[in-house]
């Protein structure tokens, strides 16, 4: 559990310093190209956000790869610092991210089937018990205070408990 908890931990800060960083050039883009919309809908940013975790890795892997790809998009960021290198680099983050995320979602999945394994033991054991106790009771059934030594409370043939009154 502390693995799986300390690299969930350092994923998800992974992935909310990709979306930060993303996140400033977003902003210094769109506020820079409010007078030249078509050159902005180059850049794929247009739209509703993405929260969920495959979204904040997405949404900057797809701009960083358009950066590469579009050498007018690429020479324009450029000037935000965003040379070919710093998205090289920033691509090689979401890489190592995507990576630790599939490790994280492959240590689930084994973690969810040892517990499934485990309640399968304790059902399987549960009935064991529910059959040996009905075995028993039946064995006993002409001395019910031997099954005490069980701990188990059965009553003799015939005799009927009482109703406690309120």
């Amino acid at each position: 559990i502390g693995q799986k908890l300390s690299l969930s931990i350092q994923v998800k800060e992974k992935i909310n310093r990709i979306k930060k960083t993303f996140m400033i050039y977003v902003k210094m883009i769109r506020t820079d190209l409010k007078k030249d919309p078509a050159f902005f809908s180059e850049f794929n940013l247009a739209g509703k956000r993405d929260f969920s975790i495959s979204g904040k890795i997405k949404e900057p892997k797809t701009f960083y790869q358009n950066c590469l790809d579009n050498e007018k998009i690429g020479n324009y960021v450029a000037k935000y610092g965003l040379s070919r290198e710093k998205i090289d680099s920033l691509l090689a983050e979401i890489a190592e991210t995507e990576k630790e995320l599939e490790k994280r979602a492959s240590m689930i999945k084994d973690a969810e089937q040892t517990t499934q394994q485990r309640n399968q033991v304790f059902r399987e054991l549960s009935d064991w018990w529910i059959n040996y106790r009905r075995i028993l009771v039946h064995v006993f059934r002409d001395d019910p205070q031997q099954l005490e030594e069980f701990n188990i409370t059965a009553y003799s043939e015939g005799y009927k408990p009482n109703k406690m009154k309120k």
